[in-house]
Parts: structure tokens; sequence; C-alpha cells
């Protein structure tokens, strides 16, 4: 019984083992049919999903390429071309600017005789920058302008034909006979101007309009043969009287001017011949005899001692004070007319004769003076006055230019008076102003040698100034060294 029992057990086990091996079977055929099958597809083309995400995932990231050698060895070769390129290219702009810097170093002074003369606002654009070039039309424009001391020549010109700029100083020039027709003309007036030409027109100004002769005393430029005769003497001259100072061995004057050697020319020769003076006065260069505010005043004259110059100046109004320099660039225009106007003024008053004094010439001879008339019966009042004392002054008076400045209110001329009271049955008010203002005004002495600051206004904003009436006494700057009292007080 028992082996009939364990033998079905051993059967029952070889089943179970049996049915294992099929199964294992089975599992290694389906694999093995999966993997041909996914061979197959593969090889077709045919890429399953789960194999798509995979490369996906692979083509997202990209592959970091690797360059050749010859490349990379190419590249740094271009860095450093450029680099060196760009050092050099610095180099030749600092040498060239470092040359120029030395080209131009022994102008750049004459910038501020520009100003202090005025004539930087003569250029074309206004200014008298050094390294700046200049044309045909405004050379000789500012030639003209130093000669006349003026930026504005058409009250003395004809209209010319053309309309291109500067073309009224190229007619003038041409009319006197300082060019030749044909150097300047509407198609070539803009071309930049060499350094000869300017010589030689500072030149003809200087025989033409000034009618001084050249001085043809030879100079040692190296390339003085490469010029005219005419060239010749007029560069001899220029440097004979210093108008301009060779900077080398040649000149160089087929270059093209720079304003630096035309200030330098413009600010020699004005000095030089006095045309920034009235009268050709002549400008000072003694060095004793240089006022010690000297750098209040544009110039000094030669034949006015320094103490006047240094006299103090009457100020008002602090903020609003300019001084001759800063007046003159402003104003110099007008010094003629306000030499003639303080000059004619003082003349009429300070010259009174009782015995021919009447209202009516008295009247008329201040009228072209003042802005409005004073009142007949003011006049009239000092005409019987002057009769009923027996007044008799004689009086000399000079403008002391360039002492002209603003006090901050009024324009003041410094006027040299040098009075003297002939006769007389008083002291008191003896001058127009005196009585006009109420004043008590004593004097002490038969004669006086005074400075006055006579009061100039500008009316209205016009172009034309007018004497202010008042006493001259309050005009003396320095009072305390004058035998002349208030006793009314001030």
């Amino acid at each position: 019984m028992k082996s009939k029992e364990k033998k079905v057990q051993n059967e029952k086990e070889k089943e179970i083992v049996v049915k294992q091996k099929n199964i294992k079977a089975k599992t290694t055929i389906g694999e093995n049919s999966v993997e041909k099958i996914e061979e197959k597809k593969t090889q077709s083309g045919f890429i399953p999903s789960y194999a798509k995400k995979d490369e996906n995932k692979v083509k997202g990231k990209k592959e970091k390429k690797q360059l050749p050698k010859f490349v990379i060895k190419s590249k740094i070769t271009f860095t450093i071309v450029i680099s060196l390129t760009i050092l050099v290219l610095a180099a030749i702009i600092t040498l060239v600017f470092f040359i120029n810097s030395l080209k131009y170093k022994p102008y750049i002074k004459y910038e501020e005789n520009m100003k202090i003369y005025a004539f930087d606002s003569v250029y074309d654009n206004k200014t008298a920058k050094t390294s700046d070039k200049v044309t045909k039309s405004e050379a000789i424009k500012m030639v003209l302008s130093a000669v006349f001391n003026t930026s504005d020549i058409s009250g003395f010109s004809k209209n010319p034909e053309d309309t291109y700029e500067n073309a009224r100083w190229v007619k003038y020039a041409v009319d006197r006979g300082i060019i030749p027709q044909n150097e300047i003309t509407k198609e070539n007036y803009n071309k930049k101007a060499t350094y000869i030409d300017v010589i030689r027109y500072f030149a003809a100004v200087k025989s033409k309009i000034l009618n001084k002769a050249l001085d043809s005393s030879e100079t040692t430029v190296k390339d003085i043969n490469g010029y005219s005769s005419d060239e010749q003497l007029a560069i001899n001259d220029m440097l004979y009287n210093k108008i301009f100072e060779l900077k080398g061995k040649k000149l160089k004057g087929r270059n093209k001017v720079f304003k630096g050697q035309l200030n330098e020319m413009i600010k020699n020769f004005v000095e030089k011949y006095n045309t920034i003076t009235i009268d050709g006065a002549k400008i000072n260069i003694n060095p004793d005899k240089k006022p010690s505010n000297a750098s209040e005043y544009p110039y000094t004259l030669a034949n006015i001692d320094k103490s006047v110059y240094e006299i103090p100046f009457f100020i008002i109004d602090k903020s609003e004070f300019k001084n001759p320099k800063h007046l003159y660039a402003q104003r110099k225009e007008f010094y003629t007319q306000m030499q003639s106007k303080a000059e004619g003024y003082l003349n009429t008053i300070l010259n009174i004769d009782y015995n021919n004094i009447s209202l009516e010439k008295l009247k008329n001879d201040l009228e072209k003076y003042l802005s409005y008339p004073i009142e007949d019966k003011y006049l009239n009042e000092y005409v019987e006055y002057v009769k009923a004392n027996n007044i008799k002054i004689t009086t000399k008076v000079s403008t002391q230019l360039p002492c002209l400045y603003y006090d901050g209110s009024s324009y003041r001329v410094r006027t040299k008076v040098e009075l003297k009271i002939d006769n007389s049955n008083t002291k008191m008010n003896l001058l127009l102003g005196d009585l006009l203002k109420g004043e008590k005004i004593n004097y002490l002495e038969s004669s006086y040698s005074i400075y006055v600051d006579l009061k100039m206004e500008n009316v209205g904003g016009t172009r034309t100034t007018y004497i202010d009436r008042d006493c001259i006494y309050t005009m003396i700057p320095n009072k305390e060294k004058v035998k002349i009292t208030n006793e009314r007080g001030e």
C-alpha cells in the first residue's frame, strides 16, 4: 500500500517537473521571438515608441565638437593682429596729436589777445581757436578789420555785386588795390587761405592804407627763392618788423594758414602800427611805465603817466561793474563817439566868458550832448550868474583812453581837465552843474589840473551815448587831493 502511494507521488512530481520545463521553454521561445521581431523592425526602419523617447533624449543634448588645431591657431593669430593694429593706430594718433600740439603751442597765447581786442568775434565762426583753418575771404576780412579796428565797414564801403560771405570786405580790398580782382571770387571765396596769402594781404594794407613803405631788409629764410619778388618783399618786411616769427628755417608759406598764425600777425600788426588806438596814439611798451593794474586795461598809452591808470574806479554796482579791458571788447567801436562827446561837452561848460555868454548859444551848444535839454529857466539862471560875477574860465580837456569803464550804472570816461579861472568875483558854484544840482562848490585855487570820470548814458538801448548832467565835483575820483570843497556836503 505504501509502495503504491509512493509510486503515485513520484509520478506527480515528474509531471510538475515536466510542466515547469515546458513553461520555461515557452518563455525562452517568446523572448527569442520578441528579440527577433524587434530586430526585424529596426532593420526595416521602424522604431518603437520606447526607443524614440531615448533617442529624443540624446538629440536634445548638443554634442560639443572639437575644433581642428589649425582653426584655433588662426583665431589666435587674428586676435593678435587686430590688437597690434589697434595699438599701432593709437600710437599714430597720439604721435600726430603730440606733433600738432607742438605746432600749435607757440600760438595759443594769442587767443587771449584776440578776445581782449575783440577780433575773435570777427572770425566767421566767432572764435579764434588756434588750430582752425581760415578761408581766403575770411582772411582778407580779418586783415582789414585789424587795420581799421572794426567789424563793420558798411559805413565807408560800397555794396558788393555778389552775395557770398565776406563779399563786402573782398570788394573793398579790390577797390583799394589790396588784392587783384580775380584773387577772391564767388567760386573760390571759401577756399582755404595759405600763409603767404595772409602775409601778402598785411603787406598790401600797410602800403595802400597806412601809406607806409615796405622794408626791403633781407632775412634768412631758407626757402625764400620759392616765392615771387613781391612775396619776398612782403616776407622780409613782416619778419623785419616782427609781425610774425619764423618757427624754423623754412617759411612753408604754401601751407594752409591756421588761426594761430593769423592771430599772431594781427596782434603784432595792431600794436606795431597802433591801429587799435584813437588817432594812432602810441601803445606803451616800456615796462617802467606799466601801471600796477595793467591787467585791467586792454593796453596803455605811452603819453599817459601810469599814475593816471592807477586812480581807483567808481563802482556803483560791483556785480555789474566792467573794467576797461572787459568793456573795450564790447564797446571799442564807440570809443571815438564817446571821446568826441566827452571832450565836446566839457569844452562847452568849462570855457565860459561873461562877455559873450548867452542863453541861446549855451542852449544850442549843449543840445547835441544831452539826451534831453536843460530847461531854459535853469540855463538862464546860470547865464545871469556868470554875468553878475564876471566869471571867465578857460579849459583844456583830453580823454585818457582806454580808461573807459562801466561803474555798474553808467559809463565813465576818464578825462584830464586843465582849468584856469581867469576872472571871477566869487569862488562859489562857478560851473553849470554846480547850480543845477543845488550844490555849494567852493573853488579854493585859481587853476587846476584834475581828472574827471565823466558819466555817460546809453538811452533806450540805442547805439548813441549821452552825457549825464551831474556836477563835475561829484565825478572827481580823488577829491581828497583836489582843493575843491562842497560846503553843503556830499
